[in-house]
């Protein structure tokens, strides 16, 4: 449900069925992307710098339109398996389960206004350190999550191999 709360707003294909039962369901209803995911292109292959340049761009442009949309949307999970790639190789955002909001009345510091606590989703490495100590999602987290994604899409390593533990902060 936290998936079709997010994307009620920004997506246009919702809507409102009724299964075989005769029960009523509500559908997210997304393009086809039969280049699958990002992470099928990263792992195993070698980067291609210009190629990987050219998604990385993209995929900001998708970042900044959804903390833009009128209720901005944290994604708080944002990772190469979560990167669909359409015919002809432009990167959408997918799997908004962990997604967040932003109130209207935002504060200063892009962070969402929620009350009680916050746990945090997403994935290790892709998460900012400081949500592992309670800070609130914000806008500045999925940055972060986008350069360790960039980080991986030019080195060809995930941020949890070794290579990397010492690298990333």
């Amino acid at each position: 449900m936290a998936e079709c709360e997010a994307l009620r707003n920004v997506i246009l294909n919702a809507c409102s069925t009724v299964d075989f039962q005769g029960n009523d369901f509500k559908a997210l209803i997304f393009k086809f992307m039969p280049n699958g995911s990002l992470e099928n292109w990263l792992h195993p292959i070698a980067s291609n710098g210009s190629y990987l340049t050219e998604q990385s761009i993209l995929l900001l442009h998708w970042i900044i339109f959804y903390n833009h949309c009128e209720t901005p949307i944290i994604h708080c999970d944002l990772k190469p398996s979560n990167i669909l790639l359409d015919e002809d190789m432009v990167a959408h955002v997918g799997d908004f389960g962990q997604a967040k909001f932003l109130e209207r009345n935002r504060n200063d510091s892009g962070t969402a206004n929620s009350t009680g606590s916050f746990s945090p989703g997403g994935t290790v490495g892709y998460i900012p350190p400081e949500y592992g100590i309670g800070v609130k999602p914000s806008t500045q987290g999925d940055i972060y999550s986008y350069g360790v994604l960039s980080l991986e899409m030019f080195t060809g390593k995930r941020p949890t191999e070794e290579v990397l533990q010492d690298r990333i902060y």
